[in-house]
C-alpha cells in the first residue's frame, strides 16, 4: 500500500513524476574521475582561472577512466593527509582524458611538453597560474612496484613539494566563490549546457527514483531555448518535452507534449512559470543567473561554508554546503571558473500537507533528495538548429 501512497506524495510535490520504484536503496551514478568531453582544454582554462585568484599551481593529470594506475595514483592523493594537504594549498587538480581511443589529447599534451607516447600514464604536468610548463613528471619513477603497492607516497609529496608555489595559497570564501559564479554567468556572452535532474523520494524504506534530461542554448541579448524532458507514466523512458524559446528574448513561446498547445508569452517569467513547477529545479537552477538575477529561489544559499573539493568529469570542484533560502539543505559543486557543475539539495515533507490515497498507511517523515548535474561550456560558437524548434504539425493550437 506504500507504493501509491508514495506516488501520491511525488504528484504532489508537482515537480516529480515516478519513473523508478524499488525496494532498496539505488546506488547512485559513479562519477567519472575523468572528463571524457572532446573539450579538454576548457577545464585546464578554469583551473588558470582559479590558480590566479587563489595563487597556486595548476597540476595536471593525464591518464583514464580506463587506466588502473591512474585511479591508484588518486586515491593515494585524497587518502595521505600530507599529499591532499599539499594539493589544497598549493595547486588546482585537472585530470585529462587521454591515450584512448587510440592519439585522443596526445597533441594536447605535446603542447604542454608531456611526453605520454614514452612515459604511459598517468604522466603529470605543472603549470604556473600563466599556463607555463613548470614540470613535466612520468609516474613510473614514483611507484612501489606492483599495482596493488600503488606509488609512494614520499616520492609523490616530494614532487608536489619541490614544484609548489612559493607560500601560502589565497583561501577564497565561499561567499566570494558564489560571488564569481553569478559574476561567470552574468558575462556569459553565449552559453549552452546539457545536464539531468535525479530526483529520490523516500519513505519507509522504499524509495522512487524520476530522472529529467534538459539542456539550455543561450545568446546574450538574443536567441534562447530551454528543453526537459519527463516521463508520462512511471517506468517510462522521459520522452515527453517541455521547450520554452525565443528569438529575442523580448518574446517567448513555449510547448508542452502534455497540453499539446504552443503558447505565447510577453515575459521570461511568464514563460518559465510553467515549466517552475514540473522541470525538478533545472527551470530555476542556471537561467536566473544567465539573466543577471542571480541564484534561482530554490538555488540560493543562506550562510554558505566550504566542505571540501571533487573531481567532476576531470575538473576539480569546491562543493559549497548551505541551507536554501525556502526549504531545506543545498550543496553546490564550483568549479575554479565559477562554473556550476553540480547541485544536490535536500528537503524533509510533511506528508500530510500533500494528498493520499484514501486507506494509505500513515507514514510519519518523507525525505526528498534532488541532484542536477550539467556540464555547461561558455563563450562558444552556438549553430543557429541548436535555437530552433517547432511543435509537432497538427498538435499545436
Amino acid at each position: 500500500m506504500l507504493k501509491p501512497l508514495i506516488l501520491s506524495l511525488c504528484v504532489g510535490l508537482g515537480s516529480i513524476s515516478a519513473t523508478t520504484l524499488a525496494q532498496q536503496a539505488e546506488p547512485p551514478a559513479k562519477v567519472k574521475l575523468y572528463g571524457e568531453s572532446a573539450n579538454a582544454k576548457a577545464p585546464i582554462a578554469a583551473a588558470l582561472a582559479d590558480a590566479k585568484k587563489t595563487h597556486r599551481r595548476v597540476l595536471l593529470q593525464w591518464g583514464g577512466n580506463w587506466c588502473g594506475w591512474c585511479i591508484r595514483l588518486h586515491e593515494l592523493m585524497a587518502a595521505d593527509e600530507s599529499i591532499a594537504r599539499t594539493l589544497r594549498g598549493s595547486y588546482v587538480v585537472v585530470h585529462l582524458d587521454a591515450g584512448k581511443p587510440a592519439g585522443k589529447n596526445i597533441d594536447l599534451a605535446e603542447q604542454y611538453k608531456a611526453d605520454v607516447k614514452k612515459g604511459g600514464f598517468p604522466y603529470l604536468t605543472v603549470l604556473d597560474a600563466d599556463g607555463a610548463v613548470l614540470a613535466n613528471q612520468e609516474t613510473g619513477a614514483l611507484e612501489i612496484g606492483t599495482l596493488a603497492q600503488g606509488h609512494d607516497p614520499k616520492k609523490v609529496l616530494g614532487f608536489l613539494a619541490r614544484h609548489a608555489a612559493k607560500g601560502e595559497g589565497v583561501v577564497l570564501t565561499p561567499a566570494a566563490r558564489l560571488k564569481d559564479a553569478r559574476a561567470r554567468y552574468a558575462a556569459a556572452k553565449t552559453y549552452r549546457d546539457t545536464g539531468m535532474v535525479e530526483t529520490r523520494i523516500l519513505a519507509d524504506g522504499q524509495k522512487v527514483v524520476d530522472r529529467k534530461p534538459f539542456s539550455t542554448v543561450f545568446e546574450r541579448d538574443g536567441r534562447f531555448l530551454w528543453e526537459f524532458r519527463s516521463s508520462p507514466m512511471p517506468g517510462g523512458k522521459p520522452t515527453m518535452k517541455y521547450v520554452v524559446w525565443s528569438s529575442d528574448q523580448m518574446t517567448f513561446r513555449s510547448w508542452w507534449d502534455l497540453s499539446r498547445k504552443e503558447t505565447a508569452f510577453a515575459s521570461f517569467d511568464f514563460a518559465m512559470a510553467g515549466p517552475t513547477g514540473v522541470s525538478g529545479g533545472s527551470a530555476t537552477a542556471i537561467i536566473p543567473l544567465l539573466r543577471k538575477a542571480g541564484f534561482g529561489a530554490s538555488m540560493a544559499v543562506v550562510d554558505p561554508s566550504e566542505v571540501g573539493v571533487e573531481t567532476i568529469d576531470g575538473v576539480e570542484c569546491t562543493i559549497i554546503t548551505g541551507k536554501r533560502a525556502f526549504a531545506g539543505d543545498v550543496k553546490l559543486w564550483l568549479d575554479g571558473d565559477g562554473a556550476i557543475r553540480k547541485i544536490v539539495h535536500v528537503q524533509e515533507i510533511d506528508p500530510a500537507k500533500l494528498p493520499q490515497p484514501k486507506g494509505a498507511p500513515k507514514v510519519e517523515k518523507v525525505m526528498s533528495e534532488t541532484t542536477i548535474t550539467i556540464t555547461p561550456v561558455f563563450d562558444q560558437p552556438i549553430d543557429t538548429k541548436d535555437f530552433e524548434f517547432t511543435p509537432p504539425i497538427g498538435k499545436g493550437e
